[in-house]
This record gives structure tokens, C-alpha cells and sequence, in this order.
């Protein structure tokens, strides 16, 4: 049973990699102005809403243009609207040599400030 437990949660903990709340990316990116924020979901999701400073970079132009938009030395925090985009997001960048790169969740969990309706 002990081998179980242990392979279980060896297998939460490598799936929570690079994880942050959203409680601590909020609080982080209040006090780093640097640390960017990427919506990895579509133009129309964006424009619904999305976390005022983010910048939207599609997930399926992401492998294109990661390497021409972004910056290896920056913090990098993803978000798209559930978790499971920014979760691939997470491992698209690390394989591209991105290392600080953090999932932090999905819009349908985010419970701070919103903007609307904004311009692609």
C-alpha cells in the first residue's frame, strides 16, 4: 500500500509542477510589474473577458511565435479557460527553453478583477 500512496502522490506532485494558485499569481504580479501574463485561448474568448496586463498569444500560434514574443528571462504566467490549455502551454515553453513558465489556471476560477469587451 505504502508503494501506491508513494507513486500517487510522486505523480500529483510531477503534474503540479509549475502550478501556482491564482491567489499568489494575483499577489505576485501586483508586487513584479515584469512578470507577463499570457492568455493562451481564442480572440473571442479574449474579448469576453480576460485578467487586465495579459497578453494574448493563441495556442495554436503559440508554437510559432513563443520564441519572437517572448522573453526567455522573464517570469511567464498562463492562463486560459479552464487550466488544460495553459497546462500544455506550460510544457510547449519548457520544451522551448523556457523555465520560468507557470500555469495558473483557468478564467472559470478567476475571482479577481476582469476586463470586457476589449479589442484583439
Amino acid at each position: 500500500m505504502n508503494s501506491i500512496a508513494a507513486k500517487f502522490f510522486s505523480f500529483i506532485l510531477k503534474n503540479n509542477q509549475n502550478r501556482i494558485s491564482q491567489e499568489e499569481a494575483r499577489n505576485n504580479m501586483k508586487n513584479d510589474k515584469n512578470i507577463l501574463l499570457i492568455d493562451v485561448r481564442s480572440p473571442r474568448e479574449y474579448k469576453q473577458a480576460h485578467i487586465p496586463r495579459s497578453k494574448l498569444i493563441p495556442l495554436d500560434k503559440l508554437e510559432r511565435e513563443a520564441e519572437k514574443k517572448l522573453s526567455k528571462e522573464r517570469t511567464i504566467y498562463v492562463y486560459c479557460h479552464t487550466g488544460m490549455r495553459s497546462k500544455r502551454t506550460v510544457k510547449i515553453l519548457q520544451n522551448k527553453g523556457f523555465e520560468k513558465v507557470f500555469n495558473i489556471g483557468g478564467m472559470n476560477t478567476w475571482i479577481y478583477e476582469k476586463e470586457y469587451n476589449s479589442k484583439v
